[in-house]
């Protein structure tokens, strides 16, 4: 039953985000021709300007609205009027949370990809693509990591970053709407106490490394510092990176079979 909620969770978000690919993917293409006029033409610089413009306005929102559509499609789908169908199921509730968080993720992962193709399609030159990568693995290198560590941690906290958000939207949503009225109120101050209560963790988190390691503190303070020398904080931070998603995960099941209000 997950593979058919999967199915049509997918369908569901591609229709809202395929065609904004789509956009982008074209915005990229018209900046990219409209640069090679502008160097033939330059009376027609400030079309170039324009369109650059916007296209740079669209990568920054790519991820921001793939994240808006995910958490408008669970409200919807799970809450609002569509919920008195998708509850009743044969299907644990949990999977319908697991099916929207899959999806989610996975659609994250297409928009990066398609940020990155409308990048290369507006911007890329010959060489351009190892210096960037040159530039990063030179920085990585400064802080006394090896490349690789340094691109699989950054990916991991991408991925538990987004991952974090998006079920403590969930969560947070399910929770306010264990109320009887003005549950969209209730779900900001849900989210806002959860936001609360993670930022005291993550605090705990760091005392509780510096007490195990108490050279962390000097450390800290030394602004030359590479990623060996603070380590632990970055093991410790990881770890609970990945913590976070997989709580709220749980929670969101749990609470979503108790006094759940539909509207």
């Amino acid at each position: 039953m997950l593979s058919k909620l999967l199915k049509y969770d997918f369908k569901s978000l591609a229709k809202s985000l395929v065609p904004f690919y789509g956009l982008v993917i074209l915005l990229g293409l018209l900046v990219r021709i409209s640069g090679i006029v502008k160097e033939h033409f330059p009376v027609t610089s400030f079309i170039n300007g324009m369109m650059l413009m916007f296209f740079i306005m669209l990568i920054v929102a790519i991820l921001f609205y793939t994240f808006f559509v995910s958490i408008r499609r669970f409200y919807r789908n799970v809450l609002k009027d569509e919920g008195y169908l998708t509850n009743t199921l044969p299907v644990k509730r949990s999977n319908i949370i697991l099916s929207q968080t899959i999806t989610s993720f996975v659609f994250s992962v297409i928009s990066t990809m398609v940020m990155i193709v409308a990048l290369l399609v507006a911007f890329y030159t010959k060489g351009s693509l190892g210096e960037i990568f040159g530039f990063i693995n030179k920085l990585f290198i400064a802080m006394e990591i090896e490349p690789w560590v340094g691109y699989l941690y950054t990916i991991m906290t991408m991925i538990t970053g987004y991952m974090s958000y998006v079920l403590i939207f969930y969560l947070a949503l399910i929770l306010g709407h264990q109320r009887y009225s003005n549950k969209i109120v209730y779900s900001i101050v849900y989210g806002l106490v959860i936001y609360g209560v993670l930022q005291v963790l993550s605090l705990i988190c760091v005392g509780l490394t510096i007490v195990i390691d108490p050279n962390l503190i000097d450390v800290m303070s030394n602004a030359y510092a590479t990623f060996k020398d603070m380590a632990s904080l970055f093991i410790s931070s990881g770890i609970l990176s990945i913590l976070i998603p997989i709580g709220c995960y749980f929670l969101s099941c749990k609470f979503i079979n108790t006094k759940l209000n539909l509207e």
